[in-house]
């Protein structure tokens, strides 16, 4: 996390913190010597918490033929670690508040339930870790939203009793901040003192989602991903939408098949609300869980009769045109190839003008890109090609559709981004490229310079069609490539072209 934003984060005088017990149970945690007494002289002292570890140890997630009729009984049956995690569960959602500065802190709380139910379902089928951990894992994933809720107010003001959408809050934290909730969530617990074996998958839970180098992630980290990303469907008002894309996001990054979501949320659905009650959040609707069942059976019944179908993969293209088929990837790159980046362009102009939101393009082209094979050997073009979409495809979001436009030009679509977005779009593409070098056969490193235009139509009406937004971005391209190093450049009609290097170049 940058210095800018942990300045804010420490400047905040209002940043929610641990109450007593939960800071009495913080040092137990991280002592090897607690004992059954220390725990259950620290829980006692609470009486609402003492008596939610009895209800929670007499519910259908611990069902047992006796009923716990004390807090021994109910420590015993959790163990040390279980009873500090469920304990802290409890404690940690009641020390943030009630009320958010854009934000309905029901709505946030519902959401985290959700996905702390899911992230042991998950856990007991991909990760080596107790369920009460990931329990308190996947209900704290997202307590950096609260934290910059409290520190940065204008980031949600408008996001109040609107769907909580985990893509749309981490993409206005993206370009509020260049920085989302994960990192300042685990910049807080670590100002908690919580375990490290707590903030750890927290930290990293959203690099799965940014198509990152999976085998540097930990199966926690992809349980906590996966979680957060399917509870989506506890809050959102599509449920079916958003339920088709984490089945398709959640399946590339841990190979879940529709039975075993249908498992999942057959469970999660099943304690949801009995838990929901036990953490004091409003359902509002007592018929949310059944619904989402009965969707979700729907849905992966649809799913399962698709994959049996012949010719499937070109249905699911056909169905999507936002995703392109073989006929319209560039082969050297894998990338959409530019007759498709112009369709959906044309589509995408269209909606920004139907429904008022923004729409940004980059163009990006790299520097002396002629002289590659000539200074390192044949093939190094190719090899260049190859390294630029993979950056592409790592830095931008999953919205974005990236392609090869011509012979070293890069095109990339923004749909839903303002200027303020773009500007750190770009920014974000010279770091990383300043930051990644291809490495060749022989070992050695090429940092790549690279040329961006971009332009943003929002509303304007001087945009009548897709090729004036076009013409614009060429127009900053051309510009960038006028100056030396990494450099991208801003169309804007009023100042016409706003050159920007590198931060620090």
């Amino acid at each position: 996390m940058d210095d800018k934003l942990s300045t804010l984060l420490r400047g905040c005088t209002n940043l929610p913190s641990p109450p007593a017990v939960a800071a009495r149970i913080i040092e137990l945690s991280a002592s090897s010597a607690s004992t059954l007494g220390d725990v259950a002289d620290a829980v006692s002292i609470d009486p609402a918490l003492s008596a939610k570890l009895l209800r929670m140890a007499n519910s259908p997630l611990y069902a047992r033929q006796r009923k716990v009729e004390n807090l021994r009984q109910a420590i015993l049956l959790f163990g040390i670690e279980g009873t500090l995690n469920i304990a802290l569960s409890f404690s940690l959602k009641n020390s943030s508040g009630r009320r958010g500065n854009g934000l309905d802190y029901n709505e946030y709380w519902k959401r985290s339930l959700a996905s702390a139910l899911l992230c042991q379902e998950f856990g007991r089928r991909y990760a080596e870790v107790s369920k009460d951990s990931l329990f308190l894992i996947g209900l704290l994933q997202d307590i950096g939203v609260i934290a910059l809720d409290k520190a940065s107010p204008e980031i949600y003001r408008d996001m109040h009793g609107k769907e909580l959408s985990h893509r749309a809050l981490c993409q206005r934290e993206l370009e509020y901040l260049g920085e989302d909730h994960a990192m300042v969530g685990a910049w807080l617990l670590n100002e908690w003192n919580l375990p490290q074996a707590i903030i750890d998958p927290i930290a990293k839970s959203h690099q799965s989602m940014d198509q990152a180098d999976q085998r540097n992630l930990s199966s926690i980290s992809r349980c906590v991903a996966a979680a957060s990303i399917l509870a989506d469907i506890f809050v959102a008002g599509e449920i079916d939408r958003c339920l088709n894309y984490a089945v398709k996001t959640i399946s590339g990054f841990l190979s879940t098949s529709n039975d075993e979501f249908h498992e999942i949320i057959d469970t999660v659905t099943a304690n949801f609300t009995d838990m929901a009650s036990m953490f004091d959040i409003e359902l509002y609707d007592s018929t949310l869980a059944d619904e989402i069942m009965a969707q979700a059976k729907e849905i992966l019944i649809m799913r399962n009769l698709s994959h049996d179908a012949p010719g499937k993969d070109k249905q699911a293209t056909d169905s999507n045109p936002a995703v392109p088929g073989t006929a319209d990837r560039d082969p050297a790159t894998g990338l959409a190839n530019r007759t498709f980046f112009k369709k959906l362009l044309a589509q995408e102009f269209e909606n920004s003008r139907k429904y008022e939101w923004p729409l940004g393009v980059i163009l990006l082209s790299p520097r002396e890109f002629s002289q590659l094979n000539a200074n390192y050997g044949t093939g190094t073009t190719d090899a260049m090609l190859r390294h630029i979409a993979a950056l592409l495809e790592q830095t931008m979001r999953d919205t974005d559709t990236c392609s090869r436009f011509c012979s070293e030009e890069f095109a990339v679509l923004l749909p839903g981004i303002d200027k303020h977005g773009m500007e750190i779009a770009c920014q974000r593409l010279l770091s990383k490229f300043s930051e990644t070098p291809l490495i060749l056969p022989n070992g050695k490193q090429i940092t790549q310079d690279i040329c961006v235009g971009a332009a943003v139509c929002y509303g304007e009406s001087y945009y009548n069609k897709p090729e004036q937004l076009l013409s614009n971005v060429e127009e900053a391209l051309y510009e960038a490539r006028r100056n030396d190093g990494n450099r991208y450049c801003l169309f804007s009609r009023e100042e016409r072209i706003t050159p920007m290097m590198l931060t620090g170049s």
